[in-house]
């Protein structure tokens, strides 16, 4: 039988797919996680990775064990606050994940006005992830993401944010330059552009 840490553990490597960013997440080593791993799947008889340079990649019997591990690390942090609550101690727990856009956009700015009215909520903030995807497996329980492309948007409630400024750099003397205030949407699009995160079906 596995317990809540041991299922963490797993559930981090998989995210991540190696030990040293899962063991940043969890605040353990490399060689502390591999001796870990191994003891889990020896004492459930079965291998839960493949090992490749790559890094990891979770077996069958592995996705298996994620996916219902996930949900009762969800369930774990949902009883965990409930307990918190009726013993009239620390107050919510808000779990949010974010893709890089949003991070950067609108958490950066949305959580200190939020902790500023909430002192007593803890905030755990899943950045730079596919938020759709942690909401999907109940490892959050809101998310902030671009939407337009979803396959079921009806299995989510969906609310939109605001409309943001988009801000377009380029080098001195390129032509966009030149446009000053005439420039347009269509112009910047005849030009490669690099952009800093996903882009959605829409755009590309």
């Amino acid at each position: 039988m596995l317990d809540i840490r041991q299922l963490k553990l797993i559930v981090a490597l998989a995210e991540h797919g190696s030990l040293t960013r899962a063991g940043r997440i969890l605040d353990l080593s490399p060689s502390v996680l591999t001796r870990a791993l191994t003891a889990i799947e020896r004492e459930l008889n079965v291998e839960l990775f493949d090992r490749s340079r790559r890094g990891f990649e979770p077996t069958a019997v592995g996705r298996a064990l994620i996916q219902k591990g996930a949900e009762v690390l969800a369930l774990n942090d949902e009883l965990t606050g409930m307990l918190t609550r009726l013993r009239g101690k620390a107050t919510d727990i808000l779990q949010i994940a974010a893709g890089p856009a949003a991070t950067g956009c609108v958490l950066a700015l949305a959580i200190p006005r939020l902790l500023a009215r909430r002192p007593m909520l803890q905030l755990q903030v899943r950045g730079g992830v596919d938020a759709v995807r942690d909401l999907r497996d109940r490892r959050v329980g809101f998310a902030m993401a671009e939407v337009s492309d979803l396959a079921e948007p009806e299995e989510f409630q969906i609310v939109p944010l605001r409309r943001h400024p988009m801000f377009v750099l380029a080098r001195p003397g390129h032509p966009l330059v030149a446009r000053g205030a005439d420039l347009r949407f269509d112009d910047i699009l005849r030009y490669p552009l690099i952009l800093p995160s996903y882009v959605p079906a829409r755009f590309a």
